[in-house]
């Protein structure tokens, strides 16, 4: 099935027409819930790129992030006792197979949700977040 692409890109303060409406005509239930308030107050300023230049393997390499990865990659550096260029190099030399940038999103994500889940075993099958172990006793 092929993807269809927009052809002209979307600028900060436009709206993409296939997303409905969060308000909608008057008396009609919005499709959407309501989310955080706080949180879509925030996303204007956040979802800003902002460029940061690194040295990764002994060459300068330029990577763009919203505002609130890299603070979230900053406390990880911090947390972990590491710096900002030996987690990017070894997101750098992790099999993936999208680009530095999405991987260092990803892991970022990963690193913050995995606190809200137990640990797994090493080899363990992975568990959907959904289901638990068994509850009978062996």
């Amino acid at each position: 099935m092929a993807r269809s692409r927009r052809s002209t890109p979307q600028t900060p303060g436009e709206k993409d027409a296939s997303l409905p409406a969060s308000g909608g005509e008057e008396g009609a239930k919005s499709p959407l819930p309501p989310l955080r308030p706080d949180l879509l107050a925030q996303l204007d300023d956040s979802s800003t790129l902002v460029l940061r230049n690194l040295q990764l393997f002994g060459r300068r390499t330029s990577i763009r992030l919203e505002r609130e990865m890299w603070n979230g990659l900053d406390e990880i550096c911090r947390r972990e006792d590491v710096s900002l260029a030996v987690i990017c190099e070894i997101l750098a030399r992790a099999p993936r197979q999208s680009n530095l940038t999405a991987a260092i999103r990803v892991f970022i994500l990963l690193y913050f949700r995995g606190p809200s889940r137990p640990p797994e075993a090493p080899g363990a099958p992975s568990v959907p977040p959904h289901e638990g172990p068994s509850s009978s006793a062996s």
